[in-house]
């Protein structure tokens, strides 16, 4: 679990930004800098593949979570 810290700081001591973005049937992460692309990619799997949720981040999102489903349910 990525209990240490927030992840995105780790990517921005790379030099790297960190983002991600859902469709009505994937959420797509990707990270992005010039350097450093095996620890990138390391990090980008320790991001999926060891989830760390904890209650305050988790509500953070609620609110876009909810902001995504009203788009998609606008949509034909």
């Amino acid at each position: 679990a990525a209990e240490e810290g927030d992840l995105s700081l780790e990517f921005e001591k790379m030099g790297a930004s960190v983002n991600a973005f859902t469709s009505f049937n994937e959420t797509m992460y990707y990270a992005s800098g010039l350097k450093n692309v095996g620890p990138m990619i390391d990090l980008l799997f320790k991001l999926v593949g060891q989830p760390y949720f904890t209650d305050e981040n988790v509500a953070k999102e609620i609110p876009i979570i909810q902001q995504e489903l009203a788009m998609y349910q606008d949509e034909p």
